[in-house]
């Protein structure tokens, strides 16, 4: 990629030609020491890389060479050979910027700086009264420091996600959760292998609480609790007949979330003991 502070020169070169002078806008350091001089405490000076579409970098290129075009060999000072060589230079770089396209590619980064730069006045240390005053002044900046873009990420809408390994465990094996390369996942979280039939006895036990149809019930949307709250039960064993105590909570939506999740727990000794 060819810089844009070479495609202006020769631009401006072929300008003079003409007798035209072009404008050139000041540098951030020009300008940081010419506010540094006229007494004014530089704050902050930064400059911001400056991507161009490959429109951009191709209009000063067509613009060149139609400068080249008008160019009269008959003068001394443009030759033929010097005409054919900056068109020749002007062509090769469209076509780079063509294949660049091609190759799917959107912008560049073609040199060229956006800058800024924020001063204050000199700190005044007298008053109307003749007394003093402190006014707070910000260490000077001596030079324009670059900006350093923060990386940015975007959502992908089909990620190809790692499985799990997920192989048969017997009952009361521990294993640490695996991917499917045989690496650990995160050296904390397991598995542990249960009899076949402790889901169905879990199930029934919650039925026979009453907590089944409880969670049911509640997850209608008329039903909800309000975010950040919690709700006390008191259900009765389907063994032995004694009180418990479960609760339902609901979090706080942080951050404008509308999750809608709640989660049942057992609220005392009795009922974790059972």
């Amino acid at each position: 990629q060819q810089s844009k502070h070479t495609i202006l020169y020769m631009h401006s070169f072929f300008l003079q030609l003409f007798g035209v002078h072009p404008e050139k806008p000041s540098t951030a350091s020009f300008l940081h020491r010419t506010i540094s001089r006229l007494g004014l405490n530089v704050v902050t000076s930064t400059t911001f890389p400056t991507p161009y579409t490959f429109d951009d970098v191709t209009s000063y290129l067509e613009e060149a060479v139609e400068w080249i075009d008008e160019m009269d060999t008959t003068q001394q000072r443009v030759s033929q050979e010097m005409k054919r060589s900056y068109y020749q230079l002007c062509s090769d770089l469209l076509y780079r910027v063509e294949d660049l396209k091609e190759e799917g590619y959107e912008e560049v980064y073609t040199g060229g700086y956006e800058y800024m730069i924020a001063a204050q006045l000199p700190n005044n240390n007298s008053d109307d009264d003749g007394g003093e005053e402190e006014h707070a002044v910000l260490p000077t900046v001596d030079t324009p420091s670059p900006y350093t873009p923060k990386e940015k990420y975007r959502a992908d809408r089909d990620p190809n996600v790692e499985q799990l390994q997920f192989p048969p465990l017997a009952p009361g094996v521990l294993e640490t959760y695996k991917w499917a390369n045989g690496d650990p996942y995160d050296g904390l979280s397991a598995r542990i292998g249960i009899p076949p039939q402790l889901k169905d006895t879990i199930i029934a036990y919650a039925k026979g609480l009453g907590i089944w149809d409880i969670i049911l019930n509640t997850m209608e949307p008329e039903n909800q609790m309000r975010p950040d709250s919690t709700k006390i039960l008191t259900v009765a064993s389907p063994y032995s007949g004694q009180n418990f105590t479960w609760s339902v909570k609901r979090p706080d939506n942080f951050e404008g979330s509308s999750s809608d999740m709640h989660w049942f727990d057992i609220a005392d000794e009795a009922a974790h003991e059972e």
